[in-house]
């Protein structure tokens, strides 16, 4: 990479995590979608934006955690879980897939699920946010941690 994609790579991820931790949003579909619109690969820009992603939930979760706001141990085995699913699946199905030259049937099913999820996400948290807000919930702040 020469210093002006560098640059370029910095700051689009500075904007994406600037914008995605304060509002909540997700910051791996961000980085996938600004990774292909720079003219990186599909299949380089998804692990990508998950390295991207996992340095910048890692840091989000730190400060949860400092606010009080996890269940630490139902996150710590939830957390032991997912990456022990993760793994396999990826060591399994992935490659497999990958193996056999069918790699635009993955990019569908990620297109698929990235399409079903995120309005089925939206569905179900958006009532208890409103929900929240209309009960008089400071539902935006974090508490002092200092």
């Amino acid at each position: 990479m020469n210093l002006a994609a560098i640059m370029k790579m910095l700051l689009g991820a500075f904007a994406i995590s600037l914008f995605g931790s304060g509002f909540s949003l997700s910051i791996s579909t961000l980085f996938s979608i600004y990774l292909f619109k720079v003219g990186v690969s599909p299949f380089v820009a998804s692990p990508t934006s998950m390295f991207l992603s996992f340095l910048c939930y890692t840091s989000s979760t730190l400060l949860y955690i400092l606010d009080g706001r996890i269940e630490f141990y139902s996150g710590l085995i939830g957390s032991i879980v997912i990456a022990i699913t993760t793994v396999t699946t990826r060591i399994k199905i992935y490659q497999s897939v990958m193996d056999k030259g069918k790699a635009s049937v993955l990019m569908l099913c990620i297109v698929i699920l990235i399409g079903i999820t995120i309005p089925i996400n939206v569905w179900q948290v958006l009532p208890k946010i409103i929900q929240d807000f209309n009960a008089g919930k400071k539902i935006w702040e974090f508490q002092k941690m200092c």
